[in-house]
């Protein structure tokens, strides 16, 4: 049997007393308090008795039995299931994904509160990733770049070093065939067909920023790695597609 609020008898109008759960939004408490309100109940007694109303099945509430309510009013009142809030629309701009990175970063941004959010690289074949290697050593720190990949990668950053002075088709050029001649998966994930890996943009969810990365964190695994900015001019992001795939 349940146990009724103080000064709030809840019965059944056949049976006696009802089984009781509780209330779980505001809105309800707000709802019931002023059904019994009416009643003449005080609205500090409401505030107390309402806290303590039980959800999800219909009692007779004995307003009269509060502290401070007048006559012997009877009000029927029937607690609902809260609803569950709204699912945040996400829009993806920038690069395509395949469905099943793409619905795992959307997910990611929803449970983030993000609504929108630019994919600034995803998949590249040797030509692309020379030249997102290219612009990054012109905009980014020689330093960085190199802190930044493995041995091959490396190798592929001093072709743009021997090739300094040479047109930007001539560099791309030099360090396209260097990828081809290392095997483009051994530069980048990027180009990795064992691997989903996929840049965000900081500008696209500026402001978010920390609750993205928790967002993130809190899918490693399947993710297994993950760089953020300065280490990273993106939020870059690595996934072994056998772990995505087999879901």
């Amino acid at each position: 049997m349940a146990t009724a609020p103080v000064g709030l008898p809840l019965v059944n109008a056949s049976t006696g007393p009802a089984t009781a759960s509780t209330v779980s939004t505001a809105q309800q408490a707000a709802s019931i308090q002023a059904s019994l309100c009416q009643n003449g109940v005080s609205n500090a007694a409401c505030q107390n008795a309402v806290q303590s109303l039980p959800a999800g099945a219909t009692q007779l509430a004995y307003a009269a039995a509060l502290p401070g309510a007048t006559g012997t009013a009877t009000q029927q009142v029937t607690g609902t299931a809260a609803a569950p809030p709204p699912t945040t629309v996400v829009t993806l701009t920038g690069e395509s994904l395949p469905d099943a990175p793409r619905n795992l970063l959307i997910q990611i941004l929803q449970e983030a509160g993000i609504s929108s959010a630019r994919v600034s690289s995803g998949p590249r074949n040797a030509h692309e990733q020379a030249v997102v290697m290219y612009e990054n050593l012109q905009s980014q720190s020689l330093a960085d770049q190199k802190e930044l990949y493995m041995q091959p990668g490396k190798q592929v950053i001093a072709v743009y070093e021997a090739n300094a002075g040479k047109s930007k088709a001539e560099v791309i050029a030099a360090m396209e065939a260097k990828i081809n001649e290392l095997g483009p998966s051994t530069v980048s994930k990027h180009c990795d067909n064992s691997y989903y890996a996929f840049d965000v943009g900081p500008p696209s969810i500026q402001g978010h920023e920390k609750a993205f990365v928790d967002a993130v964190k809190a899918h490693m695994p399947p993710i297994t790695k993950f760089l953020v900015p300065p280490a990273d001019p993106g939020y870059h992001i690595q996934i072994p597609r056998s772990s995505l795939d087999a879901n």
